[in-house]
């Protein structure tokens, strides 16, 4: 055993009415694996491009996900979920333990700017516990990018408030409530076998940005 990261005692509370995940095949990040795993054993034979097989004529990015996925199953809407999962949860653990999940699933430079929110340097630092995502919607899938991208809005839980690192004042949002909020990223298929898709932009604050009321 390792120490991962350490909360104090109200930010901690969640972890004692988190499920008990007595058995592996209870822990949904395991599923996820299998399903990544089955997908990039199933992608485009070489030589073929996904604009080729793209349907242009798909009334939505949904749509327009599902029929890539035919051809290269790394497009299935559930791996593009399951990434949203891992990077969401890479990023939690990246707040005060280590980043190396979250560099596996997103462009290095994007964690500085989801953890330290604009204004006073690098003082202010965004915290995330137990953020769970409560829903996805896929916003646009491009597949003549090089690399592919696709385009996905988060709605997301979870305790979330920005601190003053030096003095641990509350700068915003509240270390004791759970808050609901949204975020939109852009993932590009460029990654390894275990995470093709990697966060390559934020394309708003909203996730990185409570509320400067206090306790709102």
């Amino acid at each position: 055993w390792t120490l991962l990261s350490i909360e104090q005692d109200e930010e901690g509370e969640h972890q004692l009415e988190a499920p008990i995940e007595a058995d592996p095949s209870e822990d949904g990040r395991m599923t996820d694996r299998a399903r990544v795993e089955a997908a990039v054993a199933d992608v485009l034979p070489e030589g073929v491009t996904h604009a080729e097989v793209d349907d242009e004529d798909a009334a939505t990015a949904l749509a327009k996900a599902r029929d890539l996925s035919l051809a290269d199953q790394r497009f299935d809407p559930d791996v593009i979920d399951a990434t949203v999962r891992r990077a969401v949860a890479a990023w939690a653990e990246a707040v005060d333990g280590d980043d190396a999940a979250f560099a596996r699933v997103a462009r290095p430079d994007l964690l500085g700017e989801l953890l330290h929110p604009p204004g006073n340097g690098r003082s202010l630092r965004l915290v995330v516990r137990a953020p769970v995502v409560l829903e996805t919607t896929l916003l646009r899938v491009d597949s003549e990018a090089a690399p592919p991208t696709a385009t996905v809005h988060m709605r997301l839980r979870g305790v979330r408030y920005v601190e003053d690192r030096d003095t641990l004042d509350l700068v915003a949002g509240s270390r004791d409530r759970e808050a609901r909020f949204d975020g939109t990223w852009t993932l590009a298929l460029d990654g390894p076998d275990d995470a093709p898709w990697r966060v390559a932009a934020v394309l708003d604050d909203q996730a990185a940005a409570p509320s400067r009321a206090a306790g709102s």
